[in-house]
Parts: structure tokens; C-alpha cells; sequence
């Protein structure tokens, strides 16, 4: 069983088509994998979505229909949430000194590490599409990757531009 942490920005590519978006989507949907996210990512994959939808690419029944999914699947356990505790935001403050991280980012790193530490998480990647988090998760002994890596997949995938099934 393979244990993923994902940043928000990857659970927006999930939903929402753009660069990366196939590959995220066959690692998500793959029957070996558990998925594990920061409960920011309610606040951060809402706020993602809602610029799109904003900035004109994204209808608004699309939208509504996106946002309930999500909703949806962190109720159902697609995405198992990791709760932040004062612990977990001190140690995010220690790893926002270390790094140049901003501080929601230091909370995903963070709760990636309470995750890797995890008994039931032999098999752990962290994916994440922003550089600075992943530098920081790798310093830290994660193994990490990115979507924009694996951006050759997403040919098959082209001129989907959202995908709710």
C-alpha cells in the first residue's frame, strides 16, 4: 500500500485540469494508495478554485459541482485529513526558520512529516507542484515529486479543461 501526502495545489489538479493534472490523477486513483492531505486543504483547495472560477475559467454550476465533490470525498475518506494540533504548528514554526517557506506551506510540510511518521505509511511520497515546499520536504527526509515531472501525461488528457467524474 502506498501512502501519499499531497499539497494543495495537487488535490486542485485532481479537479481541476492543467499542467500535471493526468499524472496526479492515476497516482490518486490508483488502487494501492491512500491519500492523506492537510485539513488546509479545505481552505486552500476552496480558495484555488474559486480564483479560477473568478478569473473566468470555470463555470459557475462547474464550480458548484468541484467544491461538492471535494467536500464529498474528505467526507468519504478519499482524502484521509490530518488534524493541526498546537504541536504540529510549533514544529511548522521551527520548519518555517529553517526554510523560506510561508506558514501555510510550513503546516504541509509539517503534517507530510506526522503522516511519514506514521506505522502505516511504509511506502510515502509527498507531492507537491511548489518548489520551495519540496526543497524543505526533502532537507527533511522526504521523498518527494512533482507533478510538472511527469508533464508528458497529460497528452492524452488534452482540452479537458475540468474534469468531474
Amino acid at each position: 500500500m502506498r501512502s501519499l501526502f499531497l499539497d494543495s495545489n495537487v488535490v486542485v489538479k485532481y479537479y481541476y485540469s492543467e499542467e500535471g493534472s493526468a499524472w496526479v490523477r492515476s497516482l490518486i486513483d490508483a488502487d494501492d494508495t491512500v491519500c492523506f492531505v492537510s485539513m488546509l486543504a479545505i481552505v486552500e483547495v476552496t480558495s484555488a478554485l474559486s480564483r479560477v472560477r473568478r478569473e473566468g475559467q470555470l463555470g459557475q454550476r462547474r464550480f458548484e459541482e468541484m467544491i461538492e465533490r471535494f467536500y464529498g470525498e474528505l467526507h468519504t475518506q478519499r482524502f484521509l485529513s490530518r488534524d493541526i494540533d498546537q504541536k504540529m504548528l510549533e514544529f511548522a514554526s521551527v520548519l518555517a526558520l529553517r526554510y523560506p517557506l510561508k506558514a501555510y506551506d510550513a503546516i504541509q510540510v509539517a503534517s507530510a512529516l506526522s503522516v511519514h511518521n506514521l506505522p502505516a505509511a511504509p511506502d510515502f511520497l509527498f507531492v507537491s507542484g511548489d518548489q520551495k515546499v519540496i526543497n524543505a520536504a526533502k532537507l527533511e527526509g522526504l521523498t518527494v515529486d512533482d507533478p510538472a515531472n511527469h508533464l508528458d501525461e497529460d497528452q492524452s488528457e488534452s482540452g479537458n479543461p475540468a474534469r468531474l467524474s
